[in-house]
């Protein structure tokens, strides 16, 4: 089952981004998420990290004036067996397109969301 949560590296890099929104739950020193689930969390500066699920990462990115799209594509699929790939917009300007297709959706989005990453450290 697909985890509904950004893991715990990505979560690392998006605090060091400053990403600060409550979270339902949050990753321990070890990268373990907690069994205590609460939309209070809120951690700056702490040996927590924020565990923050993939809608609101997405949310966060999109203030930030980068959009994205997971995309299915049929001819991938009869050409590489390998149907979903990304597509970042920033603001109607740059657009950012993966070369790499990937199996599911969730891997889509989970590479998505470390381009996001990249993208925005780039520009700091």
């Amino acid at each position: 089952m697909k985890s509904l949560f950004v893991p715990s590296e990505e979560s690392k890099e998006l605090k060091e981004l400053g990403f600060d929104i409550p979270t339902f739950s949050v990753y321990n020193k070890h990268g373990k998420l907690s069994k205590k689930y609460s939309i209070r969390y809120r951690v700056s500066g702490s040996e927590y990290t924020l565990a923050p699920l993939y809608s609101q990462v997405f949310k966060w990115f999109r203030k930030k004036g980068y959009d994205y799209e997971i995309l299915r594509s049929p001819i991938l699929n009869t050409l590489y067996g390998k149907t979903y790939y990304w597509n970042i917009i920033k603001s109607n300007e740059e657009e950012f397109t993966t070369n790499d297709n990937y199996d599911t959706h969730e891997e889509a989005e989970l590479a998505c969301v470390r381009e996001l990453i990249n993208i925005v450290k780039k520009t700091k």
